[in-house]
């Protein structure tokens, strides 16, 4: 059985660098793949205002790396 795990990819604190919370997300998916899951998922968001929701593609572009053997999943 294959277990995924939702990742965080909206910036929701505007006092603080996109790019800081970013790696937020990146620290989430190591610790992700340390603990035995499979996939990381980023789901798409066309309307979420005032939150800014990162693109599905661009987020797990740069999770990448750190998914190394897992699976990455849009939706």
């Amino acid at each position: 059985m294959e277990v995924g795990i939702y990742i965080r990819d909206y910036i929701d604190d505007p006092t603080r660098p996109m790019s800081e919370q970013i790696e937020e997300a990146a620290e989430v998916c190591r610790r992700a793949r340390g603990l035995g899951f499979s996939v990381i998922y980023s789901p798409q968001h066309f309307i979420g205002h005032p939150t800014v929701w990162l693109q599905p593609m661009q987020i797990l572009s740069r999770l990448a790396p750190d998914a190394e053997g897992m699976k990455l999943m849009t939706g």
